[in-house]
């Protein structure tokens, strides 16, 4: 628990301390700011996530986890960024209105609904309590999916047409990309009834 928790402070702390440099750095470029508001949505589930699974009583926990809604922007402005950097972003354009737009619109109804995304949380391992999905859970990690897996879709296509210095850079960013959803995704399994440890 303690090592699970100490990463995720760590996590969340060195993400929101390198979106603030990247944005001083130059605040003028939009592709720094989506940077910077990546890694704030990023932080703001960290947290949430932290206080949801260190809470005891089942519906405040349930409370703190309904702030993970954060990651359906977090995924669609992490894509814009990514599109952003490597200049595929007018080209996308129509892609990049509609991710928002689904996004918006699910972020509205979990709102509204907030049973349809949660009920009240439940002990799993060494956690005081855990995700427990309501029934349109899966609509959510759907939407997530498919953003990810499009935009990292996208980067291998630009991986393949570039050459040199440039396909170096996106091989580096495909490489941590890949990494950081393949393993920030094991945390969905055990909402699904697949034992996982979520540490990883």
């Amino acid at each position: 628990m303690l090592i699970h928790n100490a990463g995720y402070i760590f996590s969340g702390v060195l993400t929101l301390i390198a979106g603030i440099v990247v944005l001083i750095k130059g605040k003028d470029r939009l592709v720094n700011v989506l940077y910077t508001l990546t890694n704030l949505l990023f932080s703001i589930f960290v947290l949430a996530y932290y206080l949801g699974v260190n809470t005891a009583d089942p519906d405040l926990s349930k409370f703190y986890l309904m702030f993970t809604l954060v990651n359906l922007l977090t995924v669609t402005v992490n894509a814009h960024m990514i599109w952003e950097l490597l200049g595929l972003s007018v080209k996308l354009k129509k892609v990049i209105v509609a991710f928002y737009s689904m996004a918006a619109a699910l972020l509205v109804f979990f709102i509204i609904k907030p049973e349809f995304f949660l009920e009240s949380s439940h002990p799993y391992l060494y956690l005081q309590n855990f995700f427990t999905p309501g029934p349109y859970y899966w609509v959510f990690v759907a939407f997530f999916g498919i953003v990810a897996t499009f935009f990292l879709g996208t980067l291998v296509k630009k991986w393949l047409e570039t050459s040199g210095n440039e396909k170096t850079r996106v091989a580096y960013l495909l490489i941590a990309l890949m990494w950081a959803y393949g393993t920030g995704s094991i945390a969905f399994l055990p909402i699904f009834g697949i034992n996982a440890d979520p540490l990883f």
